[in-house]
């Protein structure tokens, strides 16, 4: 055991100086040729990008600033050659390398066998660094991979090394993690036996993660280049790059791996043994020595042990002041419990994942307010085997919350030990996975509904990747004639249409256009001939949508079957030229027609206003003569008296009714005149009442008057719509019951209208009687007889809609109607 303690650190320090610095000593003069120094004129900066999260090698910090080991090389290669690197930040390591592929950047930090060396020519490596080994610090030193090729290795997902290690070690079964930091938190919980991970990289994660229960056991034989790749049609500066890397010298590196590595891992050292050593080996050579020099070095060892325990001290300090400033900041909960299941430290993470303060939980068995009852009996088998030393349990299970809510947590418990190795407590980092849980199940559900959708869909469909069929549904099997799904998608796009399409363009270059049109615009729509298997052709619809699944695109291809369409389409064209024909002369005979009622019409208005006209003169003399013999009739009885005024009464409504017809004949023609100025409804409306009033109250009818005194002004003929209120107040007299009532109304419909409102109490009217209230000549069904024939309301309409407005009408058989006309109200009101 003393032996591997002492032969670890002298390991560790081997590695530091295997973290090979890649250039030459320093040339204090950067020499440029012509060509060179021309380019550096023409362009004094260039363009960079790199990985955003990739500490210790690079990174952006929460302030933007790009940090690391890269960025303190540029910094020195800025100071060598003058370029200035322009940075370009990213969000993804995807994105850099799209701006890499597409021209966007001229230079990506990268891996020197990376796999972009088809877009960029890069410079020689400036920084190899080994790939290690990093195991639970129980664990002894170990020679290579090959001596814990029965454990379980974890290596990361896409790393650049990955490839070879699995190739010249594939008997063993890797497990694979997605980054450095669930790598290292599995080897602490137990859950794999060791990582493999570039030295840089695993000490500056441990330290970071303050994980105090890993190391670095071993080194591999492999390692890792760091280069710069450059854009392949700028060599200029690529020659420029390399002499940069190549004046930086061993010195300057060093100093930059030492911030960023060494002293990162140093300070999770334990010296204590080696010291303890180093002590030993001195006492025992003073028993061979003078007693004067004897005591001389013990003094002189034991001021050295004085400084270099202050050292430690200070090292043990910031990284304890380090560690704290990570529990408190850390987005994982971080708990600590004693063996009796009582909390010791609870951190803000905590805090915010459960709603407890620390207050409120240290000293506390707060398993009882966070733990379901169906969760505990799984939670006691767990925190037995911790109890007892089984390290390393990962869980995940329901809690609650303090408002009650019912959480999915994820688990990382570790246990904790004494010097004497007796455990001592519980170490534990939560994460409420709730949010991440629900939408994989959503994810899993929508997976499961687009495959029951695109399985059963009746409409053939198929995906297209890299030119190649790589899934399809039975109904594309089966339109197509293929026996089976996979006959289908062994088969080649190419196959499925003939040579020519029926424009006479190849189906090849067609194709090629189609896909480009469906990338440009996401979905692409057009006409295409299908060959089934047996060799037959038909046309088919095809909608070509773009989709992009994890940096990957896809052509999902949709179509149906329009051969009867396009038979269709043809015999439809067969007989378009005899259609138009009819059509034309279709449209000759309604233009005929119109002509001819319009016409019918002028014919009628005409014959309706001669009429009137003729009528009116006759009328007139008979109703001047009716009323002097009313006057002058003395020597008449009683009963004579009455026919003559039945006679003058019954003139004034045969003329009443020869103006309306007059009127209807103007409005018809179009030769009624009007004037639109602002009429005062408040005036207008008194004056309808009080010339209504005597009918009104012959049948005991009142009227109840809620608009004259509001001072509306609206936009009307004040002749015309004095003939319209006149009208509907009639109306609703004659149509009243005896001693029935009216009510006027009005509303503000919006900040142009006015609404005025004629409401009665009469008999109302059904729904076929409102059906057929504005037609001319037809007569209302009420049960008693009231003059008229039928136009009245048929003029009312018209005039209020020559005036702009609006009228309409709601009754209820039984109860009464409301009568209601909407005028335009004047702006300076």
């Amino acid at each position: 055991m003393i032996g591997d303690s002492i032969r670890l650190p002298v390991f560790i320090f081997s590695l530091f100086l295997s973290t090979l610095v890649m250039a030459e000593q320093a040339d204090l003069n950067l020499e440029l040729n012509e060509d060179e120094q021309r380019w550096l004129a023409a362009h004094p900066s260039v363009k960079f990008t790199g990985d955003p999260n990739w500490l210790p090698y690079e990174a952006f910090d929460d302030e933007g600033k790009y940090i690391g080991i890269v960025a303190e090389h540029l910094g020195l290669i800025e100071e060598i050659t003058g370029i200035k690197f322009k940075m370009s930040p990213s969000k993804t390591w995807t994105e850099s390398t799209e701006k890499a592929k597409q021209g966007v950047v001229d230079i990506l930090s990268e891996t020197d066998d990376s796999d972009l060396k088809s877009h960029l020519n890069f410079t020689q490596p400036y920084i190899a660094n080994p790939i290690v080994i990093a195991m639970h610090s129980r664990e002894n030193y170990v020679e290579g991979i090959a001596n814990i090729n029965n454990r379980r290795i974890a290596l990361i997902k896409d790393y650049g090394y990955t490839p070879k290690i699995r190739r010249k070690y594939s008997n063993i079964d890797f497990v694979t993690v997605d980054d450095i930091q669930h790598g290292l938190i599995a080897v602490s919980s137990g859950e794999v036996d060791a990582l493999l991970c570039t030295l840089a990289l695993c000490s500056y994660t441990i330290s970071e993660l303050g994980l105090n229960n890993v190391k670095i056991t071993g080194k591999t034989e492999f390692d890792t280049k760091l280069a710069l790749g450059v854009q392949k049609d700028l060599p200029e500066l690529l020659s420029i790059l390399n002499k940069g890397i190549k004046s930086i010298s061993r010195e300057q590196q060093q100093t930059i791996l030492d911030s960023w590595i060494k002293d990162k891992f140093i300070e999770k050292t334990d010296y204590t043994l080696v010291l303890q050593v180093i002590f030993a080996a001195i006492i025992l050579l003073g028993i061979f020595i003078f007693w004067n020099r004897r005591l001389s070095r013990e003094i002189a060892l034991r001021n050295k042990t004085e400084r270099e325990l202050t050292a430690a001290e200070e090292v043990l300090r910031i990284s304890n002041q380090r560690l704290l400033s990570h529990r408190e900041h850390t987005p994982l909960g971080v708990i600590e419990w004693n063996t009796d299941f009582v909390i010791l430290d609870w951190n803000q993470a905590a805090e915010n994942i459960f709603g407890f303060t620390k207050d409120e939980v240290v000293g506390r068995h707060i398993t009882e307010n966070i733990l379901p009852d169906i969760t505990r009996e799984a939670v006691d088998v767990i925190w037995d085997e911790l109890i007892h030393g089984r390290d390393g349990e990962r869980s995940t299970n329901e809690n609650i919350t303090k408002d009650g809510r019912t959480i999915l947590c994820e688990w990382y418990n570790t246990s904790l030990y004494d010097q004497e190795g007796n455990v001592t407590g519980v170490a534990s980092l939560v994460d409420d996975v709730t949010e991440r849980v629900r939408m994989e199940h959503e994810l899993q559900r929508s997976n499961l509904r687009f495959r029951l959708l695109f399985d059963l869909s009746p409409d053939p469909a198929w995906i297209i990747e890299n030119n190649r069929f790589v899934e399809c549904n039975q109904a594309a099997v089966m339109m197509l004639g293929y026996n089976n799904k996979e006959q289908f998608l062994d088969t080649h796009p190419s196959e499925l249409s003939p040579k020519y399409q029926p424009d006479g363009e190849e189906s090849f270059s067609k194709a090629e256009r189609m896909m480009a049109l469906a990338r440009q615009k996401k979905v692409h729509r057009f006409e295409w001939v299908h060959t089934r298997a047996d060799g037959s052709d038909f046309f088919a619809e095809v909608t070509l949508s773009l989709i992009t699944v994890e940096e990957h695109t896809l052509i999902y291809c949709a179509w149906r079957d329009i051969s009867e369409r396009k038979q269709a389409e043809e015999e439809l064209d067969k007989y378009r030229g005899h259609l138009e024909e009819l059509v034309e002369a279709r449209t000759a005979d309604l233009a005929a027609a119109r002509d001819e009622a319009e016409r019918a019409s002028i014919a009628k208005s005409e014959f309706l206003s001669r009429m009137s006209h003729e009528l009116r003169t006759p009328m007139n003399a008979i109703l001047g003569f009716s009323q002097i013999l009313e006057m002058k009739a003395t020597g008449l009885d009683e009963t004579e008296k009455n026919h003559v005024k039945e006679i003058v009464e019954a003139g004034h409504h045969l003329l009443n009714l020869i103006n309306e017809l007059l009127d209807l004949a103007q409005i018809e023609s179009g030769k009624l005149d009007f004037e639109i100025e602002k009429v005062s409804i408040d005036k207008l409306l008194k004056q309808c009442i009080k010339l209504v009033s005597m009918q009104a109250e012959s049948r005991g009818v009142k009227i109840i008057d809620h608009v004259s005194d509001n001072g509306h002004i609206v936009q009307a003929d004040l002749m015309r719509l004095k003939q319209v209120l006149l009208n509907l107040l009639s109306n609703a007299v004659k149509y009243n019951h005896e001693h029935g009532q009216i009510i006027l109304d009005s509303e503000v419909i919006d900040p142009n209208h006015l609404r005025i409102f004629v409401t009665d109490n009469g008999i109302g009217l059904s729904q076929a009687d409102m059906a057929r209230l504005f037609t001319p000549f037809e007569r209302l069904s009420i049960g008693r007889k009231v003059e008229g024939i039928g136009i009245g309301l048929v003029i009312t309409k018209h005039l209020v809609e020559i005036m702009g407005g609006k009228i309409g009408v709601n009754s209820t058989q039984g109860e009464g109607s409301t009568f209601w006309i909407e005028l335009l109200l004047s702006n300076d009101e």
